[in-house]
């Protein structure tokens, strides 16, 4: 009677003289990792940490309710802008929100609310005005000192057949204040280059 050890390769063996089907020995079976809550993770967490365990729980539950009552702000504040036609602006608040570090912890009914307002004042946009939303990103451009897109929404405003006195008036307005604004960046400018030149006079 013949016999061999089996060996860890997959290479056909013989047992009792009959050929042996390839073994399954070297292949790892990964079974999906068991899901665990934040919670059960955190009590680990803090376990091989040595921190007692209610103080950190405590202080991560009181971050969450933070982070909670900050975003629901952003909600209330972005709706309010919403029904006040200021879609410009309360898209910007979202996007701001989704974009940083807070929207990453969103909960699965934050993200939901969040994506939801973005689309319908996305739709809203579309259908507004085309020089109402111009005018719009005149003024956010503005208040952002983004003096580029703010001279250009502006103008288009101005220059439009279309355009209504008060939209003119306040498209003006916004061009007024970007061209203050640029003449006092320039004088810092300036103000700079002489500092720079006295100093190397004074060097020399």
């Amino acid at each position: 009677m013949r016999s061999c050890i089996i060996s860890p390769d997959l290479s056909p063996e013989l047992v009792n003289d009959q050929p042996r089907a390839k073994s399954n020995i070297g292949v790892i079976r990964m079974s999906p990792a068991p899901y665990r809550s934040v919670r059960s993770l955190l009590l680990a967490a803090v376990a091989f940490s040595g921190l007692p365990s209610a103080s950190v729980l405590a202080s991560v539950q009181l971050e969450q309710t933070t982070l909670n009552e900050n975003t629901a702000e952003v909600f209330d504040r972005a709706n309010t802008l919403m029904v006040d036609g200021q879609l410009i602006r309360a898209r910007a608040m979202m996007l701001a929100l989704q974009d940083s570090p807070a929207g990453a912890a969103l909960s699965d009914e934050q993200s939901q609310q969040l994506w939801a307002m973005l689309a319908k004042v996305e739709r809203q946009i579309q259908r507004t005005d085309r020089l109402e939303i111009s005018l719009q990103k005149a003024q956010f451009a503005l208040s952002n000192d983004n003096l580029v897109e703010a001279i250009l929404q502006a103008q288009i405003v101005v220059d439009a057949p279309r355009s209504t006195s008060e939209q003119i008036e306040d498209a003006k307005a916004v061009l007024e204040l970007s061209d203050a604004r640029q003449s006092d960046a320039m004088g810092k400018v300036d103000t700079v280059i002489d500092r720079i030149s006295a100093a190397f006079s004074s060097a020399d």
